[in-house]
């Protein structure tokens, strides 16, 4: 069962646009995290996903990070927000 969350955390990562919606509903809070690091996640995926990690316990610091994230993109070079959004979530997780 651990491998194929961890294919599917993989697949998240880089699943088109039109396929988040239906890993939006994966139990795996793992395939769920990984998401975040998907390019094509956009600010209604991002709705979705709140309502999903809502759900899901520890998550909310996530949402909210990648949601400064967003709104952060225009302004600094590409890549910099996921970069310290994702680091500040493991940080939070590991404290």
């Amino acid at each position: 069962m651990a491998r194929k969350t961890e294919l599917d955390s993989e697949y998240a990562r880089s699943a088109a646009r039109g396929a988040i919606p239906s890993l939006l509903g994966d139990a795996s809070e793992q395939v769920l995290m990984a998401l975040l690091e998907n390019p094509h996640l956009d600010e209604t995926h991002l709705c979705l996903l709140l309502e999903r990690f809502t759900r899901v316990r520890g998550a909310g610091a996530a949402i909210a990070g990648a949601a400064v994230a967003v709104g952060l993109t225009p302004f600094v070079p590409p890549g910099l927000p996921l970069v310290v959004v994702l680091l500040a979530s493991l940080a939070s997780r590991r404290g």
